[in-house]
């Protein structure tokens, strides 16, 4: 039998490059591994908050403290564009877990 494991997911569109912060609602971050690793996006770390910039819509996975089973996945496409007046955009929703607040 399998042990259930939570996950945190958010889930976003973007154009370009953003910046993310996330921010830990339960104790500090120590260290954080931005994954796939062949990314190459680095995190920077303060106090319960972690910040990094994307150059585009990704799938990644943020490990923090070592821990690669209670993770946060971004998942997400590129914006549309929309071409005619009955297309239009929503806002983006937030998703929270127990651990994290949310992203930004």
């Amino acid at each position: 039998m399998h042990d259930v494991r939570d996950a945190s997911m958010v889930y976003f569109d973007c154009a370009g490059a953003v910046e993310v912060e996330v921010t830990k609602n339960v104790g500090e971050i120590h260290g954080v591994a931005i994954r796939p690793s062949s990314a190459g996006i680095d995190g920077v770390v303060g106090g319960n908050r972690v910040t990094f910039t994307m150059d585009g819509p990704r799938k990644l996975s943020l490990e923090v403290n070592g821990d690669r089973f209670h993770n946060l996945n971004r998942k997400g496409s590129d914006v549309p564009e929309f071409t005619n007046q009955r297309s239009s955009r929503s806002q983006t929703g937030v998703r929270k877990h127990r651990d994290y607040g949310p992203c930004t």
